[in-house]
């Protein structure tokens, strides 16, 4: 990661984005769309959307990762987005 843990606590929001980088290469970025900033009804008035970018293919390996993280800090309504059918599920 190009930040520190303790860095990213402190700071108390989400970084703008997260380079993984592997003895100086590339193997995953992660970027933030800050959609608290446009306001809006609840749940959305403080949501924000985290896309990963690889050339492997872990999407199944990043989706636990989350969906784990979620269920740990109480998050129980996920969206996920279905390739295959073109549209949002609940989880």
């Amino acid at each position: 990661m190009n930040c520190s843990d303790a860095k990213l606590e402190k700071n108390d929001e989400f970084p703008n984005r997260i380079v993984f980088t592997r003895d100086g290469t590339l193997m995953l970025l992660e970027q933030t769309e800050f959609w608290n900033a446009a306001g809006g009804p609840a749940p959305y008035h403080d949501s924000v959307a985290l896309s990963f970018f690889s050339e492997l293919e872990i999407q199944s390996q990043i989706e636990e990762i989350v969906l784990d993280t979620c269920r740990t800090v109480g998050i129980n309504r996920i969206a996920q987005y279905v390739p295959d059918a073109g549209k949002l599920r609940r989880r």
